[in-house]
């Protein structure tokens, strides 16, 4: 994770994952009040979190099978299973990425 390049602390997870899923907010050092941005590396590797969590998601959704003499009652399941398994790839992946995220200084 990326440290501030003024006084040397590094951002915490809670403070990058915020600035992560709140549209991009800059993340502020709580030493010296430096302002930094996220770069457009970013916003790339938040593309393939949720693109991913959403292939695996609909993967899942769409191969999955219950058995259930209800179609409807299928296809909830479904739908249940495949949302529960997108936001968890999501917040998993993005949990992750964040060892990789980048942020450059503002002036």
């Amino acid at each position: 994770m990326q440290q501030c390049a003024n006084c040397k602390i590094q951002f915490s997870t809670k403070q990058v994952l915020k600035s992560f899923w709140f549209g991009y907010n800059p993340i502020k050092c709580d030493a010296c009040q430096s302002t930094f941005s996220h770069t457009f590396r970013n916003r790339l590797i938040t593309g393939a979190c949720l693109g991913i969590g959403l292939f695996l998601g609909n993967f899942i959704m769409i191969n999955s099978e219950f058995g259930l003499d209800s179609r409807l009652n299928d296809f909830n399941y479904r739908l249940l299973l495949g949302f529960t398994i997108m936001i968890s790839f999501t917040l998993l992946l993005s949990f992750i990425a964040v060892k990789f995220l980048k942020f450059e200084k503002e002036d």
